[in-house]
């Protein structure tokens, strides 16, 4: 749906469309995190979840954790900003 998103919610699109409409300047517009921080999020606490419920693989739900973070430390690459993007900050003024 980009550059066209602004009209279904708060989105980048919708951020930058609707406030200079109204006389607002952007100052700050950074997004809140996107798919894959809440994958990371989950890999990292898998372990801890599995432990807690008492399921007898939870040291191989550690192993993977590691192997996840690995990955994601190894990647450094930031995915697009409008994958699955979890809310925005901005900052604006009039």
């Amino acid at each position: 749906m980009a550059p066209y998103h602004y009209c279904s919610g708060f989105s980048r699109y919708w951020y930058e469309y609707h406030l200079p409409l109204r006389g607002f300047e952007i100052i700050e517009l950074e997004n809140n995190g996107d798919w894959f921080d809440f994958l990371r999020q989950e890999i990292t606490r898998l372990g801890g979840v599995e432990r807690a419920r008492g399921n007898w693989m939870w040291p191989f739900a550690y192993l993977y954790s590691l192997f996840g973070i690995l990955y994601f430390k190894l990647r450094q690459k930031k995915a697009g900003e409008d994958i699955a993007c979890f809310g925005w900050h901005c900052i604006a003024k009039k």
